[in-house]
């Protein structure tokens, strides 16, 4: 396993050592080869509840920074659902975020520090549906897809998950 290019491990050392200590996070990260780019920020989020990121959350979030658009904790489930009805599925899915905090968390800058948010007001969540059916042979599109989505960066200013629904045809559903 590699390390991030740029970055040497008493700069991740210092990092961790400054986020322990309570010091305000710069508002940038700056890679020796990159320019400079911005860190996740909502001050403006209107939170229910807000807590520091635990030992465990905090590591994620500042490997995730330092490592840009490369997701590096991404972790991916697809689960075979059978027969659904789509409308009745995303009202679910909709119910299981309206019901359980965890749908409803985002992580804020606050005073500099990375803190886990309960959104008061969130948005509704987002079901991707991906008709698959047409193609030839589904279930390799469906691994296609699967592989190319959990490449994809979360943002985690607007959700800590991913989900989608994809239709392989007639009976056939995957939920991701």
């Amino acid at each position: 396993m590699q390390n991030s290019p740029g970055w040497r491990v008493q700069d991740w050392l210092d990092f961790r050592y400054s986020y322990r200590q309570g010091r305000s996070l710069p508002n940038t990260l700056t890679k020796p080869h990159q320019k400079e780019r911005s860190i996740v920020t909502s001050e403006t989020s209107q939170c229910k509840h807000s807590r520091p990121l635990n030992h465990g959350e905090s590591l994620i979030w500042a490997g995730q920074q330092l490592s840009g658009d490369k997701p590096i904790y991404n972790m991916a489930l697809a689960i075979n659902v059978g027969n659904v009805d789509q409308r009745l599925f995303q009202s679910a899915f909709a119910r299981l975020c309206e019901q359980f905090s965890t749908f409803r968390m985002h992580v804020h800058l606050e005073s500099g520090l990375p803190k886990m948010c309960e959104m008061h007001n969130p948005p509704l969540p987002d079901l991707t549906i991906v008709d698959l059916s047409a193609n030839q042979d589904p279930d390799t599109a469906a691994t296609e897809w699967l592989r190319e989505r959990v490449l994809q960066p979360i943002n985690p200013e607007y959700a800590t998950y991913d989900s989608a629904l994809l239709h392989l045809g007639g009976a056939r559903y995957l939920w991701y």
